[in-house]
């Protein structure tokens, strides 16, 4: 079973977290599916949209990608989920959430979590270092961390939601704390 933790960053706190990373460990930062066996670097983590792959190479120092012939987008080529890696998808901006800015929360996620203890311990020292640096946020039962950035962004009036960007329900605005936009015959009756 794995375990994982959800962030939501933005272009600084994305560039804090991944120097803090980098700077401790050595560690292979690579986009998680690709069109080719070969692991390649990503320069720039954080203009990432896709989901990469922190690979500690103290970790395994060997790793090959596996062919996937049938998914939903094309054959690519994957990396292997029981490979001592994590699991980095980047928060993801939206237009808006019922004509509010939006973004959705990422996440670090480690599969083998329980089956490879320096795994574990290595992302045990990374989720400490997102409690320590960034905001403790609730999304109706979990929880984010948040990172200054981020913060102040939705302190201004965005909306922080939760990795899979929910339906507009009235259930959903009472968990995020949200009011119904007035509409023009509401206005109008006041």
């Amino acid at each position: 079973m794995g375990r994982q933790i959800h962030f939501h960053m933005l272009g600084e706190d994305c560039r804090n977290f991944f120097a803090a990373v980098l700077r401790r460990d050595p560690c292979v930062v690579t986009i998680r599916d690709a069109p080719s066996p070969s692991i390649e670097p990503v320069e720039q983590p954080c203009q990432a949209v896709a989901a990469l792959v922190l690979w500690n190479q103290q970790l395994g120092r060997s790793i090959e990608r596996r062919y996937v012939s049938e998914s939903a987008i094309e054959p690519h080529y994957r990396f292997p989920y029981e490979a001592s890696a994590l699991e980095f998808s980047p928060t993801e901006r939206t237009p808006d959430w019922d004509g509010r800015p939006a973004m959705c929360a990422g996440r670090i996620y480690a599969a083998r979590y329980q089956d490879d203890e320096r795994l574990a311990k290595w992302f045990d020292r990374i989720a400490g270092w997102l409690r320590r640096h960034f905001h403790t946020h609730r999304i109706a039962s979990s929880v984010t961390y948040v990172g200054e950035g981020a913060w102040r962004w939705h302190e201004e009036g965005g909306l922080l939601l939760p990795m899979v960007r929910p339906l507009v329900t009235s259930t959903w605005r009472d968990l995020l704390g949200v009011s119904v936009p007035p509409t023009a015959s509401s206005v109008h009756d006041a």
